[in-house]
């Protein structure tokens, strides 16, 4: 009967259009047999989701990609990484490239609430999570800065000051480590990098002046790859001007904020 030649038909059917397997096939796809359309539907908007277009083209050459995505459904089919993707792995390459020694970035701006204190924040953490750790966030503020206040709390609330009193016993060890500075930084263990804090006290922090930045930035040398200053808006300031002539890059708030713009 027509009902029975109908069934007959549906159990010998392909599983796959012909063509997408093929194609699926040549890109390093293979799909689970399955009585459903496994065709991916239309890419709509900004979505990183293949489309079919994925799927049926071949390159010329008839060889697979090698570079494959590294998550979503991309990476389930196969496929190739998004543009998306592509700019992301290459903005963390260019976080991770080798550089030429111990490098000091100083964030700058001389206007107050500028946002150079989450700025060196981000930068920090951006730098500790692709370089393996071994950044300090610093708090240079001429006055009571409050990069220590938006680090995470920490058993202790020891400062800058606290260890420029320690540092002669620092400088004397000459097999000191990172262990030894953990009772004066603050860790920022899911994001691998420490906090230098500020003193809350504006007079207390008068004493950090170009010799006291000089003789802390040579001991912190020691054991950060990767220093960040965040400063405060006195560039007349002793401590200011002492860590613009220690920094290998001026990080100039307006021009950090346009990258990261171009990049978003």
């Amino acid at each position: 009967t027509d009902h029975t030649a109908a069934l007959e038909a549906y159990a010998v059917r392909p599983a796959v259009d012909p063509d997408v397997a093929a194609a699926a096939a040549e890109l390093g796809y293979e799909p689970e047999t399955s009585s459903y359309d496994l065709t991916p539907a239309p890419r709509t908007g900004n979505s990183d989701r293949p489309s079919a277009e994925d799927l049926i083209t071949v390159r010329s050459t008839g060889e697979r990609q090698k570079v494959k995505a590294n998550s979503g459904l991309r990476k389930a089919f196969g496929l190739g990484p998004s543009v998306k993707e592509l700019l992301e792995r290459d903005r963390v390459d260019r976080i991770a490239r080798p550089l030429n020694g111990r490098k000091t970035i100083m964030v700058i701006n001389t206007k107050g609430g500028g946002g150079k204190t989450l700025v060196t924040m981000m930068l920090a953490s951006y730098l500790g999570r692709y370089r393996s750790g071994s950044v300090l966030a610093w708090d240079n503020n001429e006055t009571e800065g409050t990069l220590g206040m938006r680090a995470p709390s920490q058993p202790h609330h020891r400062t800058v000051v606290d260890l420029l009193a320690a540092l002669p016993q620092i400088a004397r060890d000459p097999n000191a480590g990172t262990s030894e500075l953990e009772h004066w930084v603050r860790e920022q263990r899911a994001l691998s990098f420490d906090v230098l804090a500020s003193a809350d006290d504006d007079e207390a922090m008068r004493i950090i002046g170009e010799q006291e930045f000089e003789d802390l930035h040579t001991q912190l040398s020691r054991f950060y790859r990767m220093i960040v200053i965040d400063t405060g808006n006195n560039r007349l300031s002793p401590n200011w001007l002492a860590a613009a002539a220690r920094a290998d890059e001026l990080g100039r708030l307006a021009e950090l904020e346009q990258r990261m713009q171009d990049e978003l």
